[in-house]
């Protein structure tokens, strides 16, 4: 069972990697991570040449990032050579992450019936946002990884397992703050489960947690000045708190996997006391309360990360709370079922629909399933097997159609980079708005349009409606101090007119790549450009 769990994940994440490989109009191998890896990617290759925790050589103090302790860990791999070579190498460990994450599920689940273990051991693979975030370069899979190891270390109490607890809560906590989040579900449990009392059990993770959180908040106030990273002043100031708690709840009520929470929750109150389970549905409850509080993600209409880190964590207590009579392991099926129709379903429509808009194929399958079951009890181990297909078939077959999100993104930003090194010198500052590929490819200097290394642009009110980390911008203010020598990406419906009033031209490369260059820059090398 192990080494099946392992092959499939495997050989999942590496379907996936090939899909993001791509060759260029010049023969030349590419692939690159998600841009807001590359973004702790860019940080990291400076704190590896030894100009600093710092966007670019050059660049001001400000912390552009939220996952500390992953751009830590990213950033010797920035010396490998390559951005090919780099991301490879980071995607890879992603992949290794992956493939920890379903044994750990497994081990979990060890004692449970054979269709609780095959339903337990697709969980990963069923999950596209657990699975792409990781794959792109980004701490999702890590912290789900720490957070099911905390719950698996707290199982039984010892002087070893409360160490290998506390280490676990500070590592993950110094990687990204919010899991301190799971310091304080682990706490809570023990306390209920010591008749309300405060033992070692409970201290334990408290005290981690806290240690964690005042490490990494220290270290940010010493380095950066700021107990905060920018990007949480930019993602959590500039306009009403209900605004932002609305589209969090706007996200819960909208995402299929809202109703997963929902189950969860009722399995706490509905059956006996389980500690495991009390463990993995309180850390999954908190993380979807996380993702009301913040407003939600970025990409909530693709994937929220945060529900990605706390969807397999959720469904191993689900599959365990249901473990039991035939009845219940059925209910594992036809629940395991459903969650994997309606996240994944979705991506088989050809205009990338809501999840809502797939309700009926949903039901179709939900239906299926149900009758399939109750027919032959005994083939609940080849259902199981059936879903691993019902589920990985809406992201595999978008792989093979080479419709993955923001791989045409990529490609484009790729292009840009590669164009702006041919026509500027080491100096010439560029505007973008996507701050990572662009920046770390060009080597260039760079002003953060969106705000997210740009102090002033965070504490701006918004420009529309709430949008975490892309409602912010001033082009006033972005081309200030210091002044852009050209701008990569347009923003703004006043882009243009804005343009033209501050001396910049529209101009083209000779590959096409379209860009504003500044009237007065000497750093642009004109004669390879034209009119667009």
């Amino acid at each position: 069972m192990r080494v099946f769990v392992a092959m499939v994940t495997l050989s999942a994440s590496l379907l996936l990697m090939r899909a993001l490989w791509w060759t260029d109009s010049n023969g030349s191998h590419r692939y690159v991570l998600f841009d807001d890896a590359m973004i702790s990617l860019s940080y990291g290759r400076s704190l590896m040449r030894g100009d600093g925790l710092i966007w670019f050589d050059g660049a001001q103090r400000v912390q552009g990032f939220t996952n500390l302790g992953w751009t830590l860990f990213i950033a010797p791999f920035t010396t490998f050579g390559s951005t090919r070579t780099t991301s490879l190498v980071v995607s890879f460990i992603g992949a290794l992450v992956l493939v920890s994450i379903g044994l750990l599920i497994l081990e979990l689940v060890r004692e449970r019936a054979t269709s609780v273990k095959y339903a337990s051991a697709f969980i990963v693979v069923l999950n596209f946002p657990l699975v792409y975030w990781t794959i792109r370069g980004m701490e999702v899979g890590l912290i789900a990884l720490i957070s099911l190891a905390i719950v698996a270390s707290s199982r039984k109490s010892s002087r070893r397992n409360d160490f290998l607890v506390a280490t676990l809560i500070i590592f993950g906590v110094i990687v990204r703050l919010d899991v301190i989040l799971v310091a304080f579900a682990i706490t809570v449990v023990a306390w209920l489960l010591d008749g309300r009392k405060f033992s070692r059990r409970s201290l334990v993770p408290a005290l981690a947690g806290s240690a964690g959180a005042t490490i990494t908040v220290v270290m940010q106030k010493i380095y950066y000045g700021e107990w905060a990273p920018n990007t949480m002043s930019l993602k959590m100031s500039g306009g009403p708190v209900s605004e932002r708690i609305t589209a969090g709840f706007d996200s819960l009520l909208r995402h299929p996997h809202g109703l997963l929470f929902a189950i969860a929750a009722i399995c706490i109150c509905s059956i006996e006391l389980r500690p495991l389970v009390w463990r993995l549905s309180s850390i999954a409850i908190l993380y979807n309360c996380y993702s009301v509080f913040v407003g939600g993600d970025s990409w909530e209409w693709f994937a929220n990360r945060y529900f990605a880190i706390a969807t397999p964590i959720a469904m191993t207590a689900l599959i365990i709370a249901l473990d039991g009579q035939w009845e219940r392991r059925r209910a594992v099926i036809i629940a395991l079922s459903g969650w994997a129709a309606v996240s994944q379903i979705r991506l088989l429509l050809p205009d990338r629909s809501t999840p809502e808009d797939a309700t009926v194929i949903v039901i179709a399958l939900i239906t299926v399933t149900f009758l399939v079951t109750s027919w032959r009890p005994r083939v609940e181990t080849w259902t199981a097997l059936m879903l691993l297909v019902l589920g990985s078939s809406g992201w595999l077959l978008d792989v093979m159609r080479d419709r993955v999100f923001d791989h045409q993104s990529d490609i484009a930003r790729v292009e840009r980079a590669l164009a702006i090194r041919d026509i500027t010198d080491e100096n010439a500052i560029i505007a973008v708005v996507s701050a990572g590929t662009q920046v770390y490819i060009s080597e260039r200097p760079a002003v953060d349009l969106l705000g997210k290394s740009d102090p002033r642009i965070a504490s701006l009110p918004r420009r529309i409606p709430f949008f975490p980390g892309h409602d912010k911008w001033d082009l006033e203010i972005s081309t200030s101090d210091p002044r852009p020598d050209l701008f990569l990406e347009e923003l703004g419906t006043d882009f243009s007119d804005i343009m033209l009033n501050m001396n910049y031209e529209p101009l083209c490369t000779q590959t096409g790549v379209h860009v504003w260059v500044s009237a007065s820059s000497t750093r642009v090398d004109r004669t390879t450009l034209s009119l667009c």
